[in-house]
């Protein structure tokens, strides 16, 4: 395995990535764009997309928790006490 083994499986070099397209196109995918930033060592995407997915990630939790809380009726009363 040599230098190139990595881009070699890239449909694009990682030097040909325009930064101003990388950053959040969904054209490609979020997680796509993260590979290319990733293989071009370009930090700043890298960390955006991080946050970007874990804040999306976050927020799918916090509204799944909501939907059970109102679709169960044991939880729903629990939420709507006083201590």
């Amino acid at each position: 395995m040599g230098a190139n083994a990595v881009s070699e499986k890239l449909p694009v070099e990682a030097h040909q990535v325009d930064r101003g397209q990388v950053g959040l196109a969904l054209d490609p995918g979020i997680g796509q764009s993260l590979i290319y930033a990733i293989f071009a060592r370009d930090v700043p995407v890298i960390q955006f997309e991080v946050i970007l997915l874990a804040a999306f990630y976050v927020g799918l939790n916090i509204l799944a928790d909501l939907i059970t809380i109102l679709v169960t009726p044991k939880l729903r009363a629990r939420a709507w006490q006083t201590s």
